[in-house]
This record gives structure tokens, C-alpha cells and sequence, in this order.
């Protein structure tokens, strides 16, 4: 199951554009339990939840396929790291 959190943005800035301003953030937790058996459950998050940024563990993509995040989720910025780099970033 995923973690679904609001996060509520304080702006004290003396310029608010209500046009640009930003109340809260959805944010999402997901164990993917690998690329393929995850990315359904996250495509539902999307169409469903209005999910702003999700952070998703264990999709088990080797760093030549990290680029199936970028092919599958086209409307988010995508940012990777796979543990089956010879050094990985982390």
C-alpha cells in the first residue's frame, strides 16, 4: 500500500500571485516491488489521486533501463539511481 501525505506550503512571501501559488503538495511513497508489477498501481495513483511527486523504491531496473521511468511517466521529472550499478550514486 502507499503512503499518500499532504504537505501544506506556508508562503511569507509579501508577493502572492494566487495564479502561481502552490497550497499543498501530494507526495507518495510506493514500493514497486519491481518495474513491471508496480508501474499499474502507480498509473491508478496518477489518473485517480492527483499525485504531485511520488518516490518509488524498489523497481529493480538495472541503470541501462532507468529510462523506462522517463518512457512510462512522460509528466513527471524522473531521477534515479539503480543498486545494481558497479558504483552506486548512493
Amino acid at each position: 500500500m502507499a503512503t499518500v501525505n499532504n504537505v501544506n506550503i506556508v508562503n511569507n512571501n509579501s508577493y502572492n500571485n494566487s495564479a502561481n501559488s502552490i497550497d499543498s503538495i501530494r507526495i507518495v511513497s510506493y514500493n514497486m516491488h519491481g518495474f513491471n508489477q508496480g508501474q499499474p498501481a502507480v498509473d491508478e495513483m496518477i489518473t485517480n489521486d492527483n499525485i504531485d511527486m511520488f518516490l518509488l523504491q524498489e523497481h529493480w531496473l538495472t541503470p541501462s533501463n532507468l529510462h523506462k521511468f522517463d518512457e512510462r511517466f512522460d509528466n513527471y521529472f524522473t531521477f534515479g539511481c539503480s543498486a545494481m550499478a558497479k558504483d552506486p550514486a548512493w
